[in-house]
């Protein structure tokens, strides 16, 4: 195998021959392995690749991992043989038959197919939402959803806005067209009115404020941080 070697200098190929050991027990991460570089140190890495198939018919690489193993042979004595385990007590590696399902039935087919919730009477649509789109707060009007390649919505309606997977496309003022999923066009809403159909908007938090004084005992200013709803990935909130 091979791998990228960062202590390697120029001129020498900084992608070396190594040999795997096996993965790392208790050092890296889940696909860290051990690896045994020609001067007999072992390292661990996490990126690693085997030999494709035209290093494996090179000559140039065969000669390669000769010298390889004959240097490893050199740095820490013969290989381990089969006789010289069994010398040592060491258990052979046990062997395990491969593992098969106990019945053979394939998956019972739904009885029908999830149809994707239609555009009758969704509350969705000719909404008007409020987002934050760089430094300011763009009106955006919901148009209609998305719809796959062959004119199909997009998507399934759920009670749990979380869980709603229909995908809208909303105009803003400034022409541009976006696609949002319902969950994030509901919090919008949610955020701008409340029971009573007032309309409202969402704090983030008072980060600073200044009271008045003298005859504007009244008067306070408020400095706040006002929500920022990110709307660039499908899968937000």
């Amino acid at each position: 195998m091979k791998f990228r070697d960062t202590n390697e200098t120029f001129p020498n190929d900084k992608v070396v021959l190594s040999r795997y050991l096996g993965p790392s027990i208790d050092v890296g991460l889940a696909l860290t392995a051990k690896i045994l570089k020609m001067n007999d140190t072992v390292v661990y890495r996490s990126t690693y690749r085997g030999l494709n198939e035209d290093g494996r018919n090179s000559a140039v690489e065969q000669a390669m991992r000769d010298k390889f193993d004959d240097q490893i042979r050199s740095n820490v004595g013969p290989g381990t043989s089969t006789d010289s385990l069994k010398e040592l007590n060491v258990e052979a590696t046990p062997t395990y038959d491969p593992y098969e399902d106990d019945h053979e039935e394939s998956p019972k087919p739904l009885d029908e197919e999830i149809e994707s919730t239609p555009e009758i009477s969704d509350k969705f649509l000719k909404t008007h939402v409020k987002l934050q789109k760089g430094n300011t707060i763009s009106k955006g009007r919901v148009i209609e959803r998305v719809r796959d390649s062959d004119g199909n919505e997009l998507g399934r309606e759920h009670h749990n806005p979380k869980l709603d997977t229909r995908r809208y496309k909303v105009k803003f003022d400034d022409g541009d067209v976006t696609e949002l999923t319902a969950n994030v066009i509901a919090e919008s809403m949610y955020a701008q009115y409340d029971g009573n159909g007032n309309l409202n908007t969402l704090l983030g938090a008072i980060i600073d404020h200044k009271g008045g004084s003298g005859q504007k005992k009244n008067l306070t200013f408020l400095t706040y941080l006002t929500p920022i709803l990110n709307f660039s990935k499908l899968d937000a909130c």
